[in-house]
């Protein structure tokens, strides 16, 4: 019965999630976002250091989605790296829905934190929203806390929760 009463409560904190979320979108949202961005740097401040996937996802880890507070790799946004030639980098990713009210902070924070680094001259990042994005792309750990957090949250002010 207690296995039962937990899958309920969090079944309850992912559609009461689900609803904060959308109800935001619709309160503040008000931009669009595009479906691919493309930075570059000027030739004199081109570098040929080689960079590494692992490299760009430590970058990208920098990249906090303000609303949960954790970064667009634990959260599963970022689907591919690639590495097309030395100093150049390719991003395919999502957010988690297409009117994301931070989408523009996020694409803002992704390009400040590769255009920043000596090792990266060109970067292309394209939004996707195929394949959806779902709790499930959550690292394990981070969907674990994120519960917790939730589901540890004090009750309501005048609401009786006997």
């Amino acid at each position: 019965m207690n296995r039962v009463s937990d899958i309920i409560r969090y079944l309850v904190i992912a559609v009461i999630l689900a609803t904060i979320v959308a109800l935001l979108v619709v309160m503040t949202y008000s931009g669009s976002i595009k479906m691919s961005y493309h930075w570059t740097k000027s030739p004199s401040q081109a570098s040929v250091e080689p960079v590494t996937e692992e490299h760009v996802r430590s970058l990208l880890a920098r990249v906090l989605d303000s609303e949960l507070g954790v970064n667009i790799v634990e959260l599963g946004l970022v689907y591919e790296i690639g590495l097309p030639s030395p100093g150049a980098v390719d991003v395919t990713m999502t957010l988690t829905t297409p009117h994301c009210p931070y989408g523009g902070t996020i694409i803002d924070d992704i390009q400040k934190n590769l255009m920043a680094d000596q090792s990266i001259n060109d970067a292309r990042l394209r939004i996707v929203f195929e394949p959806a994005w779902s709790w499930s792309r959550v690292d394990k750990g981070v969907r674990d806390r994120i519960i917790k957090q939730f589901s540890s949250a004090p009750p309501l002010a005048g609401h009786n929760h006997d």
